[in-house]
């Protein structure tokens, strides 16, 4: 594939991922904005000591709170919702380029996997070196995926695993490579992968009675 050709289907992957997993939590932060600014101009048009506090407090709750709110929520949904588009847009070969790299260094330099220093937390590593070492021209947001995903897969566990069935040498790696891509894939999809919309749609709720609940005092 091309670098142009590559590129595009980058650009693409990323413009769904945009459209289809962040807007609806933008839309929900910017409404919530534009409600705690339209409340301020009312209580300012009569304001009173009697009125100030709970005032105040309405509109941080608009102003940040429920912002804070969706953030937070978008944040968890992208990365869950960015490795399955990872994962279903073919990106996620890079994925399996960047395992084969670890696997294939920690192999070759022997020694006990248990004590390698290519792993922190069970987790891996230094991952933009291997990263870079796999000479694919990542965009960041999905360099950022990737490196989230070696950070949550017990990468050293299931190289252990493997361990147990087929003797970690270099002559093995044709062999120990797949094996241990098998089981990565099996986690993400497992552990990682499917993000709801529920806790979106339950805040939505809140929020809808928030407002209604802040009109009414408004009137």
């Amino acid at each position: 594939m091309s670098i142009l050709r590559k590129s595009a289907n980058y650009a693409k992957v990323g413009a769904v991922f945009l459209i289809r997993m962040i807007l609806p939590f933008v839309f929900g932060i910017i409404l919530n904005w534009v409600f705690a600014i339209m409340f301020l101009w009312q209580w300012l048009r009569d304001v009173s000591w009697a009125n100030s506090i709970p005032s105040i407090l309405i509109f941080a709750i608009f102003l940040v709170g429920f912002p804070f709110t969706y953030f937070w929520l978008a944040r968890g949904h992208a990365v869950k919702k960015g490795i399955e588009v990872l994962y279903r847009g073919g990106s996620h070969l890079i994925l399996s380029k960047v395992i084969a790299q670890i696997v294939k260094t920690i192999v070759n330099k022997g020694g006990k996997v248990e004590n390698s220093k290519f792993f922190k937390n069970k987790g891996v590593n230094k991952s933009k070196e291997f990263i870079k070492k796999t000479g694919e021209r990542v965009p960041r947001f999905v360099r950022w995926i990737v490196e989230f995903v070696l950070r949550q897969v017990p990468l050293q566990n299931l190289l252990l695993d493997v361990g147990e069935e087929i003797e970690l040498k270099p002559e093995n790696l044709p062999v120990i490579i797949p094996k241990v891509q098998e089981r990565v894939d099996a986690y993400v999809i497992e552990e990682l992968i499917g993000a709801g919309m529920l806790w979106f749609w339950l805040l939505v709720g809140v929020n809808v009675l928030a407002f209604a609940g802040a009109g009414w005092l408004m009137t």
